[in-house]
């Protein structure tokens, strides 16, 4: 039952996750304007610092990677209690010019490995990576993007404000993390209790494998002295 637990909170971590990464650039330099928190070319470096830090943080991370073992779902955790920081932030004080420098880079930052990770955890959960299981990843992700970007302009049309914006990305923050805190949790708790409850028969059945694989030889040999 972990398996399935685990595979669909990665979906919606990925909806999430994903949603923000491709929709929040593109209301960045809109925001800084309408809120005249900055011009619309500081708006456009804002951004360009948000691509900026997604794709430093993905290479080191991939660096890192290929030096010593991660845990992805622990990364996952941290990375979102950093970039939920960010968005407060941001959402405490969003006239100011440097809490909206702060949200993007640290947002595009923590964002950055997301993707990959979660692959990673479904796989640790599934053991064997279906194509099936991949496909509704990739559905999930832009699925995501889709239903991000349809949220933040409802809330924006609805409340009327653009400071609803930062309140938005907030709660999609907060959700994306209480999710891949119960994936870790199910990792790191339930996961190995339900592989000790089972751990008795496997282990039972691989004891008695061995000792059936070392006996067919002597048996084989007996064999061969009857017809002899």
């Amino acid at each position: 039952w972990w398996r399935d637990c685990v595979t669909a909170l990665v979906y919606i971590y990925l909806a999430l996750t994903l949603g923000l990464e491709f929709v929040l650039p593109s209301y960045i330099s809109p925001f800084a304007e309408v809120s005249g928190v900055t011009s619309n070319y500081v708006g456009n470096l804002i951004t360009s610092g948000f691509w900026m830090a997604f794709v430093g943080t993905r290479f080191v991370v991939v660096l890192l990677e290929t030096l010593m073992p991660i845990q992805h779902d622990v990364l996952l955790w941290l990375f979102s209690v950093v970039s939920a920081i960010c968005g407060l932030l941001w959402a405490i004080y969003p006239h100011s010019e440097w809490s909206l420098w702060v949200a993007a880079v640290g947002i595009g930052a923590m964002l950055a490995p997301a993707f990959p990770s979660a692959v990673v955890v479904l796989t640790e959960a599934r053991t064997v990576l279906k194509h099936k299981y991949v496909l509704l990843a990739f559905c999930f992700a832009y699925a995501g993007m889709v239903g991000c970007n349809g949220f933040l302009h409802w809330l924006l049309s609805g409340v009327g404000t653009v400071e609803a914006l930062p309140c938005g990305v907030v709660g999609m923050l907060v959700t994306s993390w209480a999710v891949i805190s119960f994936v870790v949790f199910l990792l790191k708790c339930a996961k190995p209790r339900c592989l000790q409850k089972k751990g008795c028969v496997a282990v039972e059945s691989i004891m008695s494998t061995e000792t059936w694989d070392q006996k067919l030889p002597d048996r084989k040999m007996h064999n061969l002295q009857l017809h002899s």
